[in-house]
């Protein structure tokens, strides 16, 4: 699959230019779009059908293996058994199953680049440590919504880019979209919540009024943290000269100054290997203390 998306009737914005957009994505994926739909079908029930459920991840035999193997850590602790997939869903959950089903789907994908997989996967990790220390209920959200953000960007861009906006305007001049907006189509054809598809739409606008603001900073802020982590942009986009103090403030209004202090010593301990030295953990710190 071509990194880029074909500049030629898919682009405008309009209903038909969605539509091969999706049928683009659909064939250069092969068979994920058609598994990720399913997850989302079954997780969408309510009460979620367990068997039908299962059924469905038995239909991957890697994934069903994976998933055994994860919850095999768990379940040993528990009894001496091999754990059923029933038992991984409900170890599990639906968000954290909706969140390793797609990791392994994605790091799996042959058409997609070893090296996008590796900065897709540290940002969706980043974007669910940054959830759990800003207190948000659903981590696991904030890491599949961090994977589809870069879903869209390496679609329509073909590398990771800084988000802050500069991108985007490129992306409208080729295809007449940006990859805010093909997220959200992403995200709605694939039939994720309808929380997480406004999120996509709005990812460089903290101050956005959508249902679920808490997501949206964490998302808006992981990208700003992977935009200095990836080294596409300059160390000022997050570094020691207050930038960082303020995206704190923008993304997590209904944090106090001591909690956003708070958060950022704790990435600091997780950063420092993952952070390009030009920009270290410490100098961010007391870019949020200033």
């Amino acid at each position: 699959m071509s990194a880029h998306v074909p500049q030629s009737g898919a682009a405008n914005g309009s209903s038909a230019g969605r539509g091969n957009l999706l049928r683009w994505l659909d064939q250069g994926l092969a068979c994920l779009p058609e598994r990720v739909k399913e997850l989302n079908r079954q997780l969408g029930r309510t009460p979620i059908d367990l068997g039908a459920l299962s059924q469905a991840i038995e239909s991957d035999l890697g994934l069903a293996r994976h998933l055994r193997q994860v919850c095999g850590i768990f379940a040993e602790q528990v009894e001496d058994r091999r754990p059923s997939l029933e038992d991984a869903v409900i170890l599990l959950g639906p968000e954290r199953l909706r969140s390793v089903a797609i990791g392994f789907w994605l790091q799996h994908c042959e058409t997609l680049a070893p090296r996008w997989m590796e900065q897709a996967l540290g940002f969706a990790r980043v974007a669910e440590r940054v959830a759990r220390l800003s207190g948000y209920g659903m981590p696991e959200r904030a890491y599949v919504a961090a994977l589809l953000r870069d879903v869209a960007l390496i679609c329509l861009s073909g590398e990771l880019q800084d988000g802050d906006g500069r991108s985007v305007d490129c992306e409208r001049q080729l295809y007449g979209i940006d990859h805010c907006q093909f997220g959200r189509w992403l995200a709605e054809a694939w039939g994720f919540p309808a929380d997480l598809v406004e999120v996509l739409e709005w990812q460089h606008q903290p101050g956005a009024g959508v249902a679920d603001r808490h997501l949206l900073g964490v998302v808006v802020f992981a990208g700003k943290l992977a935009a200095a982590m990836t080294g596409v942009a300059p160390a000022t986009a997050v570094g020691p000269d207050g930038a960082l103090r303020e995206w704190l403030s923008l993304c997590f209004p209904q944090l106090d100054k001591d909690a956003r202090l708070h958060l950022i010593e704790a990435l600091e301990n997780d950063l420092v290997y993952i952070v390009p030295q030009r920009v270290t953990a410490a100098a961010m710190a007391r870019g949020a203390r200033q």
